[in-house]
């Protein structure tokens, strides 16, 4: 069982569109007018630097410390007026942090204004480590922030949620199940790529959803794991050990080989090949 949580932070924990859009957009019609087209469509989720160079375009590069700079001034000064949870994020994370649960931030933001809002948002005491883009002495990428996490045992069986590819990916790359929030920034790429364990979206606004889910899961722990099953199975191995009986016990439960999983109707559930399906793509 997984004991741990990596979040993203932009587009996950917390929605920033608003103020990083305006900031975007404002110090480009400063710098470089003809670009702010550019500056209004941009994905955010990348680092700073990597989304300046490529708003400014290659006539303008020469202005990207300058950018920098004052995307950093414009962004922290406004970051805690404009920037809120995501809804049921407060209560997702007490519940998580109730049960036990190892949670961890890897995040393309800046610390000082991570730790800023996290502090105001009293998120302090539930992760174990923060890590950003910023954290050492050289610019990382998430796949990094990662690895770091992963160096401490609690983080080894995690799960990884985010909201764009760059996340998905990175939680492909180090092999860990990633949970898309499809309510981020991400929304609309190109998923096709990126092996996504669970769309959080889909079982927070889909209440049948979560029920047709939640009855699967009851039958099958009813079907299978019961004093019922317990008896059939320990009979068996008795009847094959003691009794010298024809069973064949390494097919005992299997769903077409197995006498027991048809002496009830096979459980009906919403997945596709072990998947949410999410209709709306």
């Amino acid at each position: 069982m997984r004991k741990a949580i990596i979040f993203d932070f932009d587009g996950t924990l917390v929605d920033s569109e608003i103020t990083i859009y305006q900031c975007f957009q404002t110090i480009t019609n400063y710098l470089a007018p003809e670009r702010v087209d550019y500056a209004k469509n941009i994905l955010i989720g990348p680092p700073l630097r990597d989304t300046a160079s490529e708003i400014l375009g290659p006539n303008h590069q020469i202005q990207l410390d300058e950018f920098v700079k004052l995307f950093i001034e414009m962004h922290d000064e406004h970051a805690i007026k404009n920037t809120q949870p995501y809804s049921k994020v407060n209560e997702t994370l007490k519940k998580l942090s109730t049960k036990g649960l190892s949670m961890a931030v890897a995040t393309n933001k800046r610390y000082t204004p991570t730790i800023k809002l996290i502090n105001h948002f009293n998120w302090q005491d539930y992760f174990t480590y923060i890590e950003c883009s910023d954290s050492q002495n050289h610019i990382r990428n998430k796949d990094e922030m990662i690895q770091e996490i992963l160096k401490h045992n609690n983080f080894n069986n995690a799960f990884f949620v985010g909201d764009t590819v760059n996340d998905g990916l990175s939680a492909n790359l180090n092999q860990l199940p990633f949970i898309l929030a499809s309510y981020g920034y991400g929304r609309d790429q190109d998923w096709t790529k990126v092996n996504v364990k669970k769309d959080i979206q889909n079982l927070v606004t889909d209440p049948i959803l979560r029920k047709n889910l939640g009855q699967a899961g009851r039958m099958y722990v009813k079907k299978y794991h019961s004093f019922k099953t317990a008896q059939y199975m320990f009979n068996s191995i008795y009847d094959k050990v003691l009794h010298n009986k024809d069973v064949d016990l390494i097919n005992l439960f299997h769903p077409i080989l197995g006498e027991y999983p048809n002496r009830s109707p096979k459980i009906k559930h919403p997945l596709v090949n072990n998947r949410i399906v999410d209709k709306s793509r």
